[in-house]
């Protein structure tokens, strides 16, 4: 135009049922911080049977003809389309590393990375001297999805229709003791407590405050222990009708990373499923046997972040 600038119209062909990908266009053709790129699907003219080849028309505006890449502007035609790898990656696409084919896997996006541009530095007058002459700052934000984090912490420990695990370090308890309906409000709840908070792994008396008496005695021992698996309680310890004479409680442990349960002589009948660990403990060797336990393989790893 007579303003010594042009509309660069390029088309690039894209596999039938695939996404344009905005970044691959950008590495071909660089778009400055006063330029724009407009993208337009069409269907090509040499349409077949099939339904076409789907095509994107990529407009950058306004560009000096000085400023155009080599590549870009060798042509003075803007219909012609450029083929190549164009499109955003999906399943059954081929590896361009390896050469296999790829997959599609879930994941959860914990982290958030934005590019702003210069949004928010126009509207607060904020610019740079850069190359002789005053550009606004390009601007962008970063941050972790605290509630993301819940949910993949949730999603990445749990199996589904068996509760949930929470890691030691974010779960809401780290015990729970359900006594049963003839023990509630005697000192055997006290007794095992007070066994928790000699429990010391890696230095630290990790129960302290961290124990949940439910003493909800209208309620059976079932549901109460159902209870604490939906809230993800790492440690339930239940008190059965044959405390009294035995001083035996069964231990249940939920922790994430805990694959068995170490012999112990302080235990019998260990059970374990990979999921959840069960043992019966005599009460005075609770806080030994829990001790060793928690201090098994990986699971010492998170007990920092509980002190």
């Amino acid at each position: 135009g007579s303003d010594g600038k042009v509309v660069k119209q390029r088309i690039v062909e894209v596999a039938h049922g695939h996404e344009p990908s905005v970044l691959k266009i950008k590495r071909v053709w660089p778009i400055k911080s006063n330029q724009r790129l407009e993208i337009a699907e069409v269907v090509a003219d040499h349409d077949d049977s099939s339904g076409g080849t789907p095509s994107i028309v990529a407009t950058i505006e306004p560009l000096l003809l000085d400023d155009c890449a080599a590549e870009a502007c060798s042509s003075s035609s803007t219909s012609e389309a450029v083929r190549g790898d164009w499109h955003v990656a999906k399943a059954g696409d081929g590896c361009g590393e390896c050469g296999g084919v790829l997959e599609a896997q879930r994941a959860i996006e914990v982290g958030h990375i934005f590019y702003l541009g210069d949004k928010y530095s126009k509207a607060l007058d904020l610019s740079v001297l850069y190359q002789g002459q005053r550009e606004y700052v390009q601007m962008g934000c970063f941050g972790i999805g605290v509630s993301r984090v819940l949910q993949a912490a949730a999603e990445c420990s749990s199996v589904e229709g068996r509760g949930l695990r929470w890691p030691l370090s974010i779960a809401p308890y780290l015990a729970t003791i359900i006594p049963v309906a003839e023990n509630s409000g005697t000192k055997a709840a006290k007794e095992v407590f007070s066994a928790l908070g000699s429990v010391c792994v890696r230095g630290a008396h990790i129960f302290k405050d961290n124990v949940l008496v439910d003493d909800r005695d209208y309620l059976s021992a079932g549901f109460r222990l159902n209870d604490a698996q939906l809230m993800g309680i790492p440690l339930t310890i239940v008190l059965g009708s044959g405390f009294a004479e035995s001083g035996l409680v069964e231990v249940q442990l939920r922790v994430p990373g805990m694959q068995t349960m170490p012999e112990s002589p302080s235990s019998t009948s260990i059970s374990s499923d990979g999921y959840e660990h069960r043992a019966r403990v005599k009460v005075e060797d609770l806080g030994e046997f829990l001790s060793q336990a928690l201090q098994s393989q990986c699971v010492a790893l998170g007990m920092a972040e509980v002190v």
